[in-house]
């Protein structure tokens, strides 16, 4: 039997929108309709999980964040940023 149920994403699990009536404890199969938007995003988010290089420059810049430790854009680019 296919059976349509409304649901969100959050923390890491769905939670139906309506009242459902299935069994406890058991599995089923789960089917997606996801926005072309939101697929084309998910892409993208495993294509650099799955870059070790560009995985380790967030990380390393998350902790200089953590540190307080902010470069400049002439920092980066080697250059003072634009004025637009």
């Amino acid at each position: 039997m296919v059976q349509t149920i409304p649901a969100v994403f959050e923390h890491g699990v769905f939670r139906p929108l309506k009242k459902v009536y299935l069994q406890e404890h058991k599995s089923f199969l789960l089917k997606l309709d996801i926005p072309k938007d939101d697929y084309e995003s998910l892409l993208e988010t495993l294509e650099i999980l799955n870059d070790r290089k560009q995985l380790n420059r967030i990380q390393s810049a998350l902790k200089s964040l953590k540190k307080k430790k902010i470069l400049s854009h002439k920092d980066i680019f080697g250059h003072p940023q634009p004025n637009l």
